[in-house]
């Protein structure tokens, strides 16, 4: 893990990609992620149609066997949702051969950059939809459910402050949600 402070408001640094960190980081997303309206309504309706399933054949026999279908399609479709950080991390592994998995994320006061050994990103701020800071990440939102992750453990406690500070100042308040600890 390298640190480097260009000026006072661009802060780069540069870690090595870890599976687990990666999927405790998509999780850490997928508990902040703000569904649409729809999304939920979707989810709910079928939820309720499963349960309603459920339900019936508990009463009628005659459908166990498609109550047993329909819950071995929710638990595959849960557990897809579940693995999704395990999938992604066999994707960035499979496209960033061994010795080339390093990360850079960069802040400065244009936006969010990123680079790996296949390509880099750079997000201005106005593309930034959210920033939600948990105990060991930053989750900087292009979309209600897309983000990226910057581990709290590569930056020097410093500067979490001016980070803090600079999140602040160009994302607008109702889509920043920071701890101000340590």
């Amino acid at each position: 893990m390298r640190a480097a402070i260009v000026n006072e408001t661009d802060y780069t640094w540069t870690f090595e990609f870890d599976t687990r960190e990666h999927q405790r980081g998509d999780l850490a997303i997928m508990r902040h992620e703000r569904w649409s309206l729809w999304r939920k309504l979707a989810g709910g309706a079928v939820g309720a149609c499963a349960l309603m399933m459920l339900v019936m054949a508990v009463v009628n026999p005659t459908m166990r066997a498609t109550a047993l279908l329909i819950a071995v399609m929710s638990a595959f479709w849960v557990s897809i949702f579940l693995l999704r950080g395990v999938l992604s991390a066999y994707q960035f592994k499979k496209l960033n051969p061994p010795g080339h998995r390093e990360i850079m994320i960069g802040l400065n006061v244009d936006g969010f950059r990123t680079a790996t050994f296949v390509g880099r990103v750079n997000i201005n701020w106005p593309a930034i939809k959210r920033v939600v800071e948990t105990p060991a990440f930053f989750l900087f939102y292009v979309t209600g459910t897309a983000a990226y992750y910057l581990p709290k453990r590569v930056i020097p406690a410093n500067q979490l402050p001016g980070v803090r500070e600079l999140v602040r100042e160009r994302v607008a308040p109702p889509h920043v949600t920071l701890t101000d600890r340590t």
